[in-house]
Formats: structure tokens, C-alpha cells, sequence
């Protein structure tokens, strides 16, 4: 008579299913095929047991239910780390698009490169308690003074005509601008002014998303401060 051990069968294909911790969410569609493969094997086997058992010696049939719980175990594990993996792959395509909707928005970002085309362009201000003065530096993207300007020290907007410390206009390009405070003529502290700067990418990091400026530089976008179309 054929002796076959279908509990041999179900202990190395549980110990496959289960090896290496989560390796059944990183291949979940390999394993799901291995898994159902094995088990269409162990339903044939046990098929073959039963129908060449000894009839006075019948096998324990608590034995075969104890081996198909484990299979529907293992079965329903994998099937629910596919499930995991779909909901979480559907949450990042998800963030992505509606990252996505920043792109050609006007950004608000510390020391950003805003672009002047002949109207005016804004500089925000943080404002310092300390200082009773402060002057406002603007600087072309290749760091070449353009003009300066005498503000009050406290937290505000200046908007900036493009006009340059010689009383010429500013070519058409990117300016970003610097802030020294001061009180009764001592330096008490410098910052980069705020300015608008138009998202042109948006691109995954290990923290969220990031935005790509026209200008190039890169930033997280819990770095922006605000937005404007």
C-alpha cells in the first residue's frame, strides 16, 4: 500500500510561506502562485491517501482538517499583504496627483529667486523686535548687487519696481533678497526675505514631496510659507 505523509508536505510549504519575516509583502504575487500551486499539490496527495488507506486502519481525519486550516491560514495571510501593498501603492499614486497640482503655482519660500518680467515683485520680511532699522539688499541670480533699499525693522512687505541703485531698470531675470537689522547703527541679526517663486516640479523624497523651483533649487514643502496662482 502507498504511504503517503501529507503532514511533511504541509510543515515545509507553511515554513516557505513563513521564511525570511515579511518577504511575503515584498513578492506577494510569486508567493500567492507558489502557495496555491502547493495546496492544489497537498488536495492531491490527500486525495491519494484516502483512496489507498488501509480500510481497517482508516488515517485521523482530524489530522486533515488541522492541515487545510493551515493552508487557509497562510493563504489568507498572503492574500491580505497583496491587499496592503495595493491600498498603500494606491495611497502614493494619490499624493502624487494632488502633489502634482502645485506644479505652476507661485510658492512662498525663504530666500527664493523670484522672477522680475518689468512689473513690480514682492520681498517679505520676518520683522525683529530688537532692531529700530533695517536694510533690504537685492541681488541677481549670479549675486551682482542690484539695488538697496532703508525699512523700518519691523515685519512687512516691500515691493520692489525693478528700479536699480543707479536708477536704471532691472533685465528681465530671477532676484532674491537679504535683510540686515539693526538698532541705533549695530547689526542684530541678518535673514533671507520671503519671496514667490513658481513650482515647476514636484518630485517623491523620504520625508513627503519636494518642489522644483525655476531656478533649480529644490525644497520640502513644508518649507513653503504660502502659495498663490
Amino acid at each position: 500500500m502507498t504511504d503517503i505523509n501529507t503532514t511533511n508536505t504541509v510543515q515545509t510549504t507553511t515554513a516557505a510561506a513563513n521564511s525570511g519575516g515579511g518577504s511575503a509583502t515584498q513578492d506577494t504575487g510569486s508567493t500567492g502562485d507558489s502557495i496555491t500551486s502547493d495546496f492544489d499539490m497537498f488536495l492531491q496527495l490527500l486525495t491519494a491517501q484516502l483512496e489507498n488507506q488501509d480500510p481497517l486502519d482508516p488515517a485521523d481525519p482530524t489530522e486533515f482538517v488541522a492541515q487545510l486550516a493551515t493552508f487557509s491560514s497562510v493563504e489568507q495571510q498572503i492574500s491580505t499583504n497583496d491587499k496592503l501593498d495595493q491600498l498603500i501603492e494606491s495611497f502614493t499614486a494619490q499624493d502624487l496627483t494632488d502633489a502634482a497640482s502645485l506644479i505652476g503655482l507661485s510658492a512662498e519660500v525663504e530666500g527664493g529667486a523670484t522672477e522680475f518680467d518689468g512689473e513690480p515683485v514682492s520681498f517679505r520680511t520676518e520683522g525683529n523686535i530688537q532692531a529700530n532699522g533695517a536694510t533690504l539688499t537685492i541681488e541677481s541670480a549670479d549675486g551682482a548687487f542690484a539695488a538697496s533699499y532703508t525699512l523700518s525693522g519691523d515685519a512687512e512687505t516691500f515691493e520692489w519696481d525693478g528700479t536699480l541703485a543707479d536708477g536704471d531698470v532691472a533685465e528681465p531675470g530671477l532676484y532674491s533678497a537679504q535683510i540686515e537689522y539693526f538698532r541705533d547703527g549695530e547689526s542684530v541679526g541678518t535673514e533671507a526675505a520671503k519671496a514667490y517663486v513658481t513650482i515647476s516640479e514636484v518630485r517623491p523624497s523620504t520625508d513627503g514631496y519636494s518642489v522644483v523651483f525655476e531656478d533649480g533649487s529644490v525644497r520640502s514643502t513644508d518649507e513653503l510659507t504660502g502659495l498663490s496662482s
